[in-house]
């Protein structure tokens, strides 16, 4: 009985010291976004790594219950999951706010307030919106731009009602996409490049794209940008533009050399559409957009990758990015920049991940930085539901929560 004991108080106290700081950033995110998810029910995902906050977070805002949804994986069992995830709710004091499901039960989504577009909840497809109150919100818990046509059932959504809205992740109370910089000098690290003093194409002028040229000019790399010449912000000391595209003979004089080719165009390409409301009621929205950008129904459709990049009909192929820059290693964080791996294999070119991301994914994520990245991410998208939900409690429209979103919560309207 005595080593049942110990063995069990040890097990506390590896998890104490395991959780602490993790719990600690929960905390401080929690109080940051001022999130206050009392009397609200939120159902949410349990996962591994430092996804496993995402129920804590929630528990831990005041939620009155969170159901937390979890399925085997690569990364690990459902059962394991729910251990862990129990672990952390305990050393939290929450735990019994908080169920582990193995599906999306239909009662507890009937009872959410608030409905997280993540992992092991998606697919938000038109069975599991059916299922929701009619007052219910659904973050996107990412940024409006990320939004993949498999993950939530956008028409189904308008039918109900029920408000889909992104955050945004450049809201300056913390600016979370600020992480990717850091995210490829480590990525670039881990493949054997000192950075320092190294020769970086990054491929793309976006959000991503400044991260990254922002991060390794400021240690110290010489930074190639090609892509549209950037727009709202400054190329940093040591970083120059070299062109369009790598099709240009002046991006490619340019590039001969390089250590690194970092592929970070990110915007998929969308089909937007207006659409009215549904029959029976709601504002007309089927005409211009109100003034300001405001929010209005829409119908989106992802069309594939966003750009070609080296291929055999891309902008380089394979074999001249060999013969540039021999022993150069391409880093692909964005799957919407389409690699063809078999050609690069093919012609002796590293790559990084070693499997195609896909359009609309990472090839990287935050949680490889820590858990921080991840826990405000989620915070954030919490802090939007809450916003969106207290107006529809209120009694508000759809046009309103999103409004009540993007003024009190990083929300960024766009999901429909």
């Amino acid at each position: 009985m005595r080593a049942r004991s110990a063995v069990a108080a040890s097990a506390a106290q590896t998890h104490q010291r395991e959780f602490a700081r993790p719990l600690r950033v929960v905390r401080q995110q929690v109080a940051l976004w001022g999130l206050d998810l009392s009397g609200l029910t939120v159902l949410t995902e349990a996962a591994t790594g430092h996804f496993v906050y995402t129920p804590v977070i929630a528990a831990l805002a005041g939620a009155k219950h969170v159901f937390a949804v979890t399925r085997d994986s690569r990364y690990g069992s459902a059962e394991e999951v729910t251990r862990l995830t129990r672990a952390v709710a305990t050393e939290a004091g929450v735990w019994d706010r908080v169920t582990v499901l193995s599906q999306k039960a239909p009662d507890a989504l009937a009872q959410a307030d608030v409905v997280t577009n993540l992992g092991f909840v998606r697919p938000i497809d038109r069975e599991t919106i059916g299922h929701m109150k009619p007052t219910a919100v659904i973050p996107l818990m990412y940024e409006p731009w990320e939004l993949r046509p498999q993950d939530v059932d956008l028409e189904a959504a308008r039918e109900r009602g029920i408000p889909v809205l992104g955050t945004n992740e450049e809201h300056p109370r913390f600016p979370i996409m600020r992480y990717v910089g850091p995210l490829v000098v480590k990525v670039l690290m881990r493949e054997g490049l000192e950075v320092t003093g190294c020769t970086v194409v990054v491929h793309g002028t976006g959000k991503f794209g400044r991260y990254a040229a922002e991060s390794l000019a400021a240690l110290g790399a010489r930074v190639l940008v090609v892509g549209a010449k950037p727009q709202g912000w400054r190329l940093p000391v040591g970083a120059t533009w070299v062109g369009a595209s790598l099709r240009e003979e002046g991006a490619r004089r340019e590039m001969a050399g390089a250590d690194a080719v970092v592929l970070t165009r990110h915007e998929a390409v969308r089909q937007v559409t207006q659409r009215p409301p549904p029959e029976g009621g709601g504002p007309d929205l089927s005409g211009p957009p109100p003034s300001g950008g405001g929010p209005r129904f829409i119908s989106e459709q992802l069309h594939g990758h966003h750009a070609d990049v080296l291929s055999a009909t891309g902008e380089l192929v394979p074999e001249e990015l060999a013969r540039l820059a021999p022993g150069t290693v391409v880093a692909q964080l964005s799957g919407s920049s389409y690699i063809d791996r078999s050609a690069l294999s093919a012609e002796g070119v590293r790559y990084t991940p070693l499997e195609e991301p896909g359009p609309g994914f990472m090839g990287f994520t935050l949680a490889e930085l820590g858990p921080t990245p991840v826990i405000a991410l989620h915070t954030a998208g919490l802090k939007v539901g809450e916003a969106a939900v207290r107006a529809r409690m209120a009694g508000g429209d759809v046009e309103e929560a999103a409004r009540r979103a993007c003024a009190q919560a990083p929300g960024a309207d766009g999901g429909w």
